[in-house]
């Protein structure tokens, strides 16, 4: 029989852009808000995204617990305070094979 899988590690995923497209829009926002904020708690991050202190926390920890499990942010625990933090930024889900293009750019739309 196999090896029975090491639950305490989380699973990383196979490639950044591949796990850009199956992560939602409030994902995205909180893993740029980690990327921007650097080690930080769930109550904070939700507060940087906008929400009231007695539901940031609440907000944010479901779409943090995702994104460890995909391997996108690590959770710390130190004396009891849990805290996250970004293993990529946000621009590193960007699909390589596809060029990036800006409304701005020359041509864009044309």
């Amino acid at each position: 029989m196999g090896e029975a899988p090491d639950l305490r590690s989380s699973r990383s995923v196979s490639s950044p852009s591949a796990a850009g497209r199956s992560i939602t829009a409030k994902e995205r926002l909180i893993l740029a808000t980690l990327a921007r904020l650097g080690e930080t708690r769930p109550t904070l991050v939700g507060q940087a995204c906008g929400k009231s202190y007695g539901a940031a926390s609440s907000w944010a920890c479901q779409s943090l617990k995702r994104l460890v499990k995909r391997g996108l942010a690590l959770r710390h625990e130190r004396q009891g305070i849990v805290t996250y933090s970004a293993t990529v930024f946000p621009a590193d889900l960007l699909d390589r094979s596809e060029p990036a293009s800006h409304p701005n750019d020359e041509g864009a739309g044309t």
